[in-house]
């Protein structure tokens, strides 16, 4: 069912990766029979805080649970849609809008959620608008409005579905509080965001760069890193998953200028602007040299996301992984629109996972640790 191995290391070929564009002996059967239910069955944790992922194609849509807190926090969520002939040719996921909110429903229910907190990383639509219906959703079913909503940008730039309209109309009446931060925002070192953190089980939320000046709403996006403790002889270290929107290269500027974080002690890191490398921050990689990369993307033939050469940037970091899976990613190609042919889609045993592979994916926190990661395979 799965593709077989076929990663090649191209020398002395200009523009060429290692992986390679001829996919002449992959096999391509069965990719029909591959479960596309939306859920999570028995992967949905009820004891352990778990990162989820949600496979919503060119988009973003992250969860942070708290089960002993009964919080949840949702970090981003909207899409601009996948290609359907590469989600045909090789069955690639793309949950769509009701999905989404069935599946956002279902931790709420499952969880017993009381409490949950929404972060709008910045004002591009394929990060939050399906906001709006999700909201809407959760009050209708099961009479819950998100206790606080942050973001980063302006307010007013949130147009699609009537979401700044909502989000204005709610906090007026005091449904809920909205709050912008501030240009200058970061966490101080041990300071912990408590609103999108879970304290029960130690795991913290820090906020590394917010509102950051420039002229792209990208720069704006908010960044966070999640602390979960690993506990080892004499006591804890951090770990942290960087959870990063569309940050660009001035975002990472006042990363570094303001450090809030220990970057040595980055373990997970969601690819900043879906893996583009066009506008990819560039050192990125080498700030946070992270174990694990998470690619939330389409693939979108508007956009190429993600790039082969974003991949292969912190393929240089990355564990591998005990199990084989799929990855996929475009290459560089000379205009704007993508063609399916300028698609590759590999077996790979790299820590880097992505959302049209491998479904939802879910980073599960054990008291002090993440022990696993599970894809829908």
């Amino acid at each position: 069912m799965f593709n077989r191995i076929f990663l090649i290391v191209v020398i002395l070929c200009t523009g060429c990766t290692k992986y390679s564009l001829d996919d002449s002996n992959v096999d391509k059967t069965g990719f029909e029979n591959k479960p596309l239910s939306i859920g999570f069955g028995e992967g949905l944790s009820k004891v352990s805080p778990q990162l989820i992922t949600l496979p919503i194609g060119q988009g973003l849509c992250q969860v942070l649970t708290c089960p002993a807190d009964k919080k949840m926090m949702v970090y981003d969520c909207g899409s601009s849609g996948a290609n359907q002939k590469l989600r045909d040719k090789f069955g690639l996921y793309k949950w769509n809008e009701t999905e989404t909110i069935k599946a956002i429903s279902e931790i709420k229910k499952e969880l017993e959620i009381s409490e949950y907190n929404i972060l709008l990383s910045h004002p591009d639509i394929d990060h939050y608008n399906y906001i709006s219906s999700i909201i809407l959703n959760l009050s209708n079913n099961f009479d819950i409005m998100p206790k606080n909503i942050f973001y980063g940008g302006d307010i007013e730039d949130y147009k699609a579905g009537n979401t700044a309209s909502l989000l204005k109309f709610l906090s007026k009446n005091k449904y809920l509080k909205l709050e912008k931060f501030n240009e200058n925002f970061k966490s101080l070192p041990g300071d912990e965001f408590l609103e999108l953190s879970c304290p029960k089980q130690k795991v913290s939320t820090h906020v590394l760069a917010a509102n950051v000046e420039g002229d792209d709403s990208n720069d704006k996006s908010v960044v966070l890193a999640i602390n979960t403790p690993r506990q080892v002889s004499d006591g804890f270290v951090n770990r942290y998953s960087l959870l990063t929107g569309d940050m660009s290269s001035k975002t990472l500027e006042f990363m570094k200028n303001n450090k809030s974080i220990n970057y040595d002690d980055v373990f997970v890191v969601t690819a900043p602007h879906h893996g583009s490398f066009s506008s990819y921050p560039e050192g990125f990689e080498d700030l946070t040299q992270p174990k694990w990369l998470l690619v939330s993307a389409g693939p979108h033939l508007g956009y190429g996301h993600p790039r082969c050469r974003t991949l292969e940037l912190f393929s240089n970091y990355v564990d591998q992984y005990q199990k084989v899976h799929r990855i996929g990613c475009f290459h560089d190609k000379n205009g704007i629109d993508f063609t399916v042919d300028d698609f590759t889609n590999f077996n790979s045993t790299e820590a880097i996972f992505d959302t049209f592979n491998s479904g939802p994916i879910i980073l599960t926190y054990k008291p002090t640790e993440i022990t696993e990661a599970d894809t829908a395979y």
